[in-house]
């Protein structure tokens, strides 16, 4: 019984060690060296990325179009989002903050807005990998 509750008890502190990069979070508290870009509305950002054993992978990268959508004329998360299709003039580390995209989005009624929002939000950190 006390093998088992000694083994219950390593497995619970590695999925607590663990947890953070096998499931995902904010993308910049475990990978460095970001650079993201915008072009038009092509925005995507390329990091050296930690996995869950601390090995880093370089060029982890990460169209923001697969996770960021135009929600009436603001940014917001959202997995194959699209933003780009009615966003345009859109800029990276805008403002001077690093993480945030700002773009001019339609809504529905194809009135432009100014919108920003923070990737870090939507985009995460999979195992040395960036995703939704």
């Amino acid at each position: 019984m006390q093998i088992v509750s000694q083994g219950l008890l390593l497995s619970l502190l590695l999925v607590t060690v663990h947890f953070p990069l096998t499931m995902g979070q904010g993308y910049l508290s475990s990978c460095s060296s970001c650079d993201e870009t915008c072009s038009g509305s092509t925005c995507k950002v390329t990091c050296t990325c930690r996995d869950v054993h601390g090995n880093p992978h370089s060029g982890a990268s990460i169209n923001f179009n697969t996770c960021i959508t135009n929600n009436d004329g603001n940014l917001a998360c959202e997995k194959n989002g699209g933003f780009g299709g009615s966003c345009s003039g859109c800029s990276a580390n805008a403002q001077d903050v690093f993480g945030q995209i700002c773009c001019t989005c339609k809504d529905d009624e194809h009135n432009p807005h100014f919108t920003c929002l923070q990737t870090n939000n939507c985009v995460s950190n999979w195992d040395g990998n960036l995703g939704c």
